[in-house]
């Protein structure tokens, strides 16, 4: 693809470059490379849609929120170790209620 001088200040290239995009889009749907890649930008967007999810259901749940304090000081007085406390909030998060029952 070539450089291409652009100025949307001054009108510039701007057609030029509109249809070197439009080139270049019929070029990737071509070889497939376009399909392929939002393929791929799909299972970003799920991963991230379903962390977001998780991310707030932690925040909500008031048991682990409970747990997450108790676990940090434990912590920090030496009277656990963060893998123990990470299976304990792991063992809330997956038996107690969800947030808001």
């Amino acid at each position: 693809m070539p450089v291409l001088p652009v100025s949307a200040k001054a009108e510039e290239g701007l057609k030029e470059y509109y249809e070197e995009l439009l080139q270049l889009k019929g070029m990737l749907q071509a070889n497939g490379t376009w399909r392929e890649r939002r393929r791929e930008q799909e299972l970003h967007w799920m991963h991230a849609l379903f962390q977001r999810a998780i991310s707030q259901q932690i925040e909500e749940h008031r048991a682990l929120k409970e747990g997450i304090l108790k676990a940090e000081q434990a912590i920090l007085q030496s009277q656990a170790s963060a893998p123990e406390e990470a299976a304990k909030l792991l063992h809330i998060f997956m038996t107690q209620s969800p947030p808001n029952t």
